[in-house]
């Protein structure tokens, strides 16, 4: 079996001036106690113990991306003289393609990319790993989407597809009277090791239905409260539906969830001290729930 066909490796490095990122052939160094991480126990026991068969495989290489930073640089090549010295993985790389961004890869789905599941993003943790399928074939793929531009026409998305950053997006009135229910939010989704994010907290010179957008693409979930039948909010629940993200709704009145979404489980909270401590615990295990799927 030619394994170039199934596997590849897959280099994520928070270093965007490293090397391999702008030239198109030379020599770099990588975190030796970074390789071989998010690779399955079966793929490592192939390689590990010749770290020259991985120079038989393609390499993607993308740089970390973090949320509100521009096109971070990426390619697809060849690597050999691979070699362990000391602390780091020195190595010979040289480019194949590189008109394509790291956000493109994270964004579109077509390679064996953990960014959404386990509480594991990929997406900005530096690592070597090995991954399982055909490389150019998903690469292909995407520069045959970018070419149909499916971007939303109704925001202004420069870039399209945009990476999931798996946050927890939080759809609620901006109104004092709030904080406290978000802060029981946050407490619940800290206490699972993600972050989150209310449009509110954002700031950016983009339209704020831009910033909607973006906040609820980008996440691993959304948490709407419906409290008050808030317009706003209604729109950004029905947006994250459409847009297939899980959806945690909660309210302080069963009379505010309409009639369309009434089907579907809720959290109904107290806004006092003792309820929010409780809507703190039902929501962790609605979250926990979602990723034990």
């Amino acid at each position: 079996m030619d394994l170039s066909q199934v596997h590849y490796n897959l280099i994520v490095n928070g270093q965007g001036e490293a090397p391999m990122f702008h030239q198109p052939s030379g020599v770099d160094v990588f975190r030796a106690d970074r390789l071989f991480g998010e690779t399955s126990g079966e793929l490592k026991a192939i390689y590990e113990s010749d770290l020259t068969k991985l120079s038989e495989l393609p390499v993607l290489a993308l740089t970390e991306i973090y949320r509100g930073e521009g096109p971070r640089p990426a390619f697809v090549g060849r690597i050999d003289h691979i070699e362990r010295l000391g602390r780091d993985i020195r190595f010979r790389f040289e480019h194949w393609h590189n008109q394509f961004s790291a956000e493109e890869v994270f964004g579109c789905g077509y390679f064996d990319i953990d960014i959404v599941t386990r509480g594991i993003n990929e997406s900005n943790r530096t690592h070597w790993a090995i991954k399982q399928g055909n490389l150019m074939e998903g690469i292909l793929r995407l520069l045959n989407d970018r070419s149909k531009d499916h971007s939303p026409k109704a925001f202004n998305v420069t870039q399209w597809p945009i990476p999931t950053l798996s946050h927890v997006a939080v759809m609620m009135p901006f109104d004092s009277t709030f904080e406290a229910v978000y802060t029981a939010v946050k407490e619940s989704c800290n206490s699972l090791r993600l972050e989150t994010l209310r449009v509110d907290e954002i700031y950016s010179p983009s339209q704020i239905s831009t910033d909607i957008f973006k906040a609820i693409e980008q996440s691993k979930l959304v948490v709407s409260d419906l409290t008050g039948r808030n317009p706003n909010v209604l729109y950004e629940t029905g947006l994250a539906h459409a847009r297939d993200r899980d959806v945690i709704m909660i309210t302080q009145d069963a009379e505010d969830v309409p009639f369309d979404l009434n089907h579907i489980r809720y959290i109904k909270y107290l806004a006092n001290r003792q309820g929010l401590e409780q809507l703190t615990t039902d929501l962790r295990e609605f979250i926990r729930a979602i990723d034990d799927r």
